[in-house]
């Protein structure tokens, strides 16, 4: 969806040539609140009452354009804002791809909650994201450590382990996870479906050539379907 959204924004405005943009060019050649809500509102109506696609990607336009107005707006004041808020703020930018500037928000809350397990966990999804494997192997084992109940973490760092062709440490660190998940191995924060789970486990399995246990798992995978 984020880069549905920014190709949509890159895109010439005579794309909506044919669709009544008028509001739309207000709001973007006059970019506050109240134009804002006047795009939302008109825009919205048209696509509840007449199920117009067109007036959803105008409506995309201006949403996208509007978040990252205030994310600009918010990054201006950060030091304002609340720890918590700052958490909030740097997962935004993690969910962006704004990957450089939530590892220093992640870095700053750390100051004060130097073992705070989901700032260590964010902070190592972030250079997941950015295929720095070894910093992210750090981040979450620091995660883990801090919180050994952590079960995304676990998740996260047994794929880092993957894909770096690291199965055996995948394999034990998924042992790690499942011990004490049971048979409920669905990923509550959903960082993971379910599907993407027993899929990365399957693989790392395959990756050991652990035939019994890949055998096992399918019968596992296919009793639920």
């Amino acid at each position: 969806m984020r880069y549905l959204l920014i190709a949509l924004i890159l895109c010439p405005i005579a794309l909506f040539a044919h669709v009544d943009d008028k509001v739309f060019m207000e709001y973007y050649n006059e970019q506050n609140f109240t134009n804002f809500l006047k795009t939302v509102s008109y825009y919205g109506d048209r696509s509840d009452q007449n199920n117009d696609v067109e007036s959803d990607c105008i409506l995309m336009n201006a949403l996208f354009l509007e978040l990252q107005n205030t994310l600009s707006r918010v990054l201006e004041n950060i030091d304002s804002l609340s720890f918590f808020d700052k958490f909030q703020t740097a997962n935004m930018l993690l969910k962006l791809g704004h990957l450089e500037q939530a590892l220093i928000l992640y870095d700053d809350l750390l100051v004060d909650a130097p073992n705070w397990s989901c700032a260590l966990r964010y902070k190592g999804e972030a250079y997941f994201k950015m295929k720095d494997y070894e910093k992210a192997e750090s981040e979450l084992i620091k995660s883990i450590e801090a919180n050994d109940q952590h079960y995304d973490a676990y998740l996260m760092l047994a794929d880092v382990y993957q894909q770096q062709s690291k199965y055996q440490k995948a394999y034990d660190i998924m042992q790690s996870a499942f011990a004490f998940r049971g048979e409920n191995i669905a990923d509550e924060e959903e960082i993971y479906s379910l599907e993407a789970i027993e899929t990365m486990y399957l693989d790392i399995l395959k990756g050991l050539k652990k035939t019994k246990e890949i055998n096992e798992w399918k019968k596992r995978i296919n009793s639920k379907k």
